[in-house]
């Protein structure tokens, strides 16, 4: 995966996780659940998100970052304040 490849939505969502600590399809509200499904099947491919605890057949699913998750939103977080002219 290379920055280009990391949408608006994928890094509102990422955020989201970053700051709630979790997030699953009924939680979140930054993009219809199948794109959800897809991102966090593409996010966790990368790395960058993992199933927080174990889940049965039926049960909703609760992602939460990795430390490689926590260390990429983190510098999202510092780009932004950059841009922003903040400090």
């Amino acid at each position: 995966m290379e920055i280009s490849d990391i949408s608006k939505s994928l890094k509102l969502l990422l955020l989201e996780a970053y700051k709630k600590g979790f997030v699953s399809s009924k939680s979140q509200n930054v993009m219809s659940i199948l794109s959800f499904y897809i991102a966090t099947k593409e996010l966790n491919k990368q790395g960058l998100i993992e199933v927080d605890g174990s889940y049965k057949g039926g049960e909703e699913k609760r992602w939460k970052l990795t430390k490689k998750g926590k260390e990429v939103v983190e510098l999202l977080i510092k780009l932004d304040k950059i841009l922003r002219g903040e400090r």
